[in-house]
């Protein structure tokens, strides 16, 4: 066997008189109508300038199959599949035309006859992932309609699917008039005759690899994730593939097509960032970005083990995704956990960075890991309030992740939560006392409001009763559950008169303060929303959360309850005014300071 690189230059005719394997291990066909009909328009614009010049379509990457004859496919096989689906719709506008079209049919599959006299087709691309059932298909149908639908419900039977119909609408739009099959015809024999792929084979499949890569660095987009896939095939022997292969969509699964939304590029990112000691950079930042992620991989294989033992690496990719789709869930491995919804609810759906914390967390005994939530959770909040940017947070903890993931110990984890978390809401305590006061409708999201009031009222519920226990706060994010306005949010003219004598500005200065507002059941809230303080302050005594009750009056049960020790925290109004509104604030605020401080674990190893 030769064992050089051969690079040949071939016409589609000649292309599809070879055959071709698409093995498991590659990624399924995506292309979509985008990419699709850019083909399809690039030869179609050049056949209509001058059907006479050769056209160039690009490159097929292929090495010799286990079989011999078969060519594996490394790169191209999206150009690949989309040109047999135009030969196909071509083929069907032959039949519909009466015309013979077998020489086409000879360029999709062959025909043989067994000993029992039963045609059998060879398929001149053997697709061996799923999805592939959906091309032969096509192949044997000139109606679409007696295309099983379960087929083309998934993917990439369905991406296969609408390339087809992509395809069938390009001709239509395209060959319409009354000599369109003529037309059709000379496309076609322009196709096959004119239009050129180099096609390059190597002698081994490590070669074809890393031609595949090659390319990619000379422009071709491909995605970070299967550029890392490739640079684990090229580490290990033909006979590992498929082992390989079954690991590597189990991490895929994990991270794609989850009812959990998220970026595999981020995943990549902090597992990197969260498992191993990452260089800092020119700016000093140990902090891998999108980009970076494959040549990262690439110079650090002796970190990863990738070369030595592909599939242990690719079984820790997999465990650290369950984990981080996990967290995503608010579950910690597949337990519920309350801590990490209540965290949730704060950091909404778009903020991500505390996963990086997280997911460098992963091997922490369970106790272990729910303190470090509860005081991440703290360290969040403060950088809420004082609007800390999300890229310094993020940088911020990826210089933290290996301190974390050497925590053998509570002594090691006080450590961190001393040095780390707790340093960091010293050094910003001034900052949040007079952002958390003046803090506001305009400055915070409603949702990180309500969950600000939901934690509030949560810790003088569970103080009334005598709890300190982490609880979930979603009882009081219910639709049920509103934020009051107690200074109305939409007033009467009199009350802005009375408030601030007609000034409009002032006052919906206050009315949006936080001191202004509370959660009140909806009932309640509907039935007093423009009403002035005398009349709304008996219907507050009606709530069942105490820090609403409050504001009407403060309820004392015999000397040294749990109820006393919460109510002793808060005030009651008389009237609503200006100096109200900011006694409140400073209260609740000293409540916060209850609530987000950040304490030493104090369990058992």
């Amino acid at each position: 066997m030769s064992k050089k690189i051969a690079f040949n230059d071939l016409e589609i005719q000649k292309l599809f008189q070879n055959f071709y394997i698409i093995p498991a291990y590659q990624r399924e066909y995506i292309w979509q109508e985008k990419e699709v009909i850019q083909l399809l328009e690039d030869v179609h614009d050049a056949f209509s300038d001058n059907p006479e010049a050769e056209y160039f379509l690009g490159s097929l990457v292929v090495c010799k199959s286990t079989e011999g004859v078969k060519l594996e496919v490394i790169d191209g096989q999206q150009r690949l599949i989309t040109l047999s689906l135009v030969l196909n719709n071509i083929k069907r506008q032959y039949k519909k035309n009466k015309t013979d079209c077998s020489s086409i049919e000879k360029l999709l599959y062959s025909a043989t006859i067994t000993e029992t006299g039963e045609t059998v087709h060879s398929n001149i691309i053997e697709i061996q992932y799923e999805g592939k059932e959906v091309l032969y298909d096509l192949y044997k149908t000139d109606d679409d309609e007696t295309i099983n639908p379960k087929m083309i419900e998934g993917l990439p039977g369905k991406t296969i699917f609408d390339a087809h119909r992509h395809i069938s609408s390009f001709f239509e739009n395209n060959f319409s008039t009354e000599d369109s099959f003529p037309r059709i015809k000379k496309f076609l024999g322009y196709l096959l005759n004119k239009v050129k792929v180099i096609q390059i084979e190597t002698p081994e499949i490590g070669n074809a690899l890393k031609i595949f890569e090659t390319i990619n660095e000379r422009g071709i987009s491909l995605d970070q994730v299967d550029l890392l896939k490739n640079l684990l095939f090229i580490q290990i022997e033909r006979k590992q593939f498929t082992k390989l292969a079954k690991e590597w969509d189990k991490f895929k699964k994990s991270v794609v097509g989850q009812k959990v939304s998220e970026k595999p590029l981020r995943f990549l990112r902090y597992f990197i960032m969260a498992n191993y000691d990452v260089a800092k950079d020119q700016k000093g930042e140990s902090v891998v970005r999108e980009d970076d992620i494959y040549e990262w991989f690439v110079k650090n294989e002796a970190k990863c083990n990738y070369k030595s033992n592909a599939s242990s690496f690719v079984r820790k990719l997999h465990e650290n995704a369950d984990f981080y789709i996990n967290l995503l869930r608010n579950r910690y491995h597949s337990d519920n956990n309350i801590n990490l919804e209540n965290q949730s609810k704060l950091l909404g759906n778009a903020f991500r960075q505390h996963l990086l914390i997280l997911l460098s967390a992963n091997a922490l005994k369970k106790d272990w890991f729910n303190h470090l939530v509860g005081q991440l959770e703290n360290v969040l909040f403060f950088y809420n309030i004082t609007k800390e940017p999300p890229r310094d947070i993020e940088k911020r903890f990826a210089s933290w992740t290996s301190e974390i993931i050497n925590i053998k110990s509570i002594v090691n984890l006080n450590d961190f939560i001393q040095n780390r978390l707790l340093s960091e809401l010293d050094t910003r305590m001034r900052s949040f006392e007079s952002n958390f006061i003046t803090m506001d409708t305009s400055s915070m999201q409603k949702y990180k409001l309500k969950y600000i009031l939901a934690k509030l009222t949560d810790f003088i519920e569970n103080l009334r009763v005598g709890e300190q226990k982490e609880s979930s706060i979603v009882q009081y994010l219910k639709s049920s559950i509103q934020i009051e306005h107690i200074l109305p949010d939409n007033p009467l003219q009199e009350l802005i008169d009375v408030f601030s004598k007609g000034d409009k500005k002032e006052y919906d200065i206050y009315k949006n303060k936080i001191g202004n507002l509370t959660l009140l059941e909806r009932p309640i809230n509907e039935s007093i929303q423009r009403d002035f303080f005398d009349k709304k302050k008996p219907e507050y005594s009606k709530s069942k959360f105490c820090l609403t009750r409050s504001i009407s009056n403060i309820e004392t049960v015999g000397s040294d309850t749990s109820i006393n020790r919460a109510t002793e925290l808060l005030q009651s109004f008389d009237v609503w005014d200006k100096n109200s509104i900011d006694a409140r604030s400073k209260m609740l605020l000293n409540i916060s300071k209850l609530i987000w401080k950040v304490e030493p674990f104090k369990g058992n190893n």
